[in-house]
């Protein structure tokens, strides 16, 4: 009985060294560690701007003009449509009608590359 007590002993010692947290030992004058003023930021935060950046954009602006020679109106309109439906990503765009496709598409090229800007401005911790 005795042993048996003996080694719950050490097993609960064992396991609460593993679990319980220790405090940092620091060298006596040292000053703790500051947070970095500068917070990286936040998904939704990019997601936010470059919807922002692309708000009053124009499939024909985007694209170029040599892109709308014809049906520019109904690529216009699948740009619209993915603006207004938050497509991020060009396969969103599948079951569209050609042209509406390519709006939906060029625009959602459009939000990815303005999110990867922004994410590397971010994390270069650029404004």
């Amino acid at each position: 009985m005795r042993r048996w007590l003996l080694i719950l002993a050490f097993a609960v010692l064992a396991i609460g060294m593993l679990v319980w947290p220790t405090a940092p030992v620091r060298p006596s004058g040292a000053q703790p560690p500051v947070a970095s003023a500068k917070v990286p930021k936040q998904e939704d935060e990019i997601e936010e701007d470059a919807q922002g950046e692309l708000s009053d954009a124009t499939y024909r602006r985007l694209a170029g003009p040599s892109a709308c020679s014809t049906d520019c109106a109904t690529r216009q309109a699948g740009f619209d449509w993915a603006r207004d439906n938050d497509i991020e990503n060009p396969a969103g765009c599948r079951g569209l009608a050609p042209p509406r496709a390519a709006g939906c598409r060029v625009y959602a090229q459009a939000l990815q590359t303005a999110e990867a800007r922004l994410r590397n401005q971010a994390d270069a911790g650029g404004p």
